[in-house]
């Protein structure tokens, strides 16, 4: 599923999240799988416990991700440091105040 404001777009009707918590969770979860496919992910993990700029940069162009993304979940998993291979990331500006 995914959260938008209060609206949240179900994949099943098995488990509908019924606290805010659980919409959130639920969001994570379908942002988490859209974003990196978890078996590709999973693959990649397993393939090093070092992920250079390189490893980085050629998973991404594989899944046909920005790095940034892949560097982003590894940053979130505390695999790496939030300071590692930040020109890898993109600025962000806000569209809509």
């Amino acid at each position: 599923g995914h959260c938008q404001g209060d609206q949240v777009l179900l994949d099943s009707l098995d488990e509908v999240p019924t606290t805010r918590k659980e919409y959130e969770e639920a969001a994570d979860k379908f942002a988490k799988e859209w974003l990196l496919p978890p078996d590709a992910y999973q693959r990649f993990l397993s393939s090093s416990l070092r992920y250079s700029k390189t490893k980085i940069l050629a998973f991404a162009a594989e899944i046909q991700r920005h790095p940034g993304i892949v560097l982003g979940r590894l940053q979130f998993e505390n695999l790496v440091s939030y300071g590692y291979h930040r020109e890898l990331l993109e600025k962000v500006k806000l569209l809509f105040p």
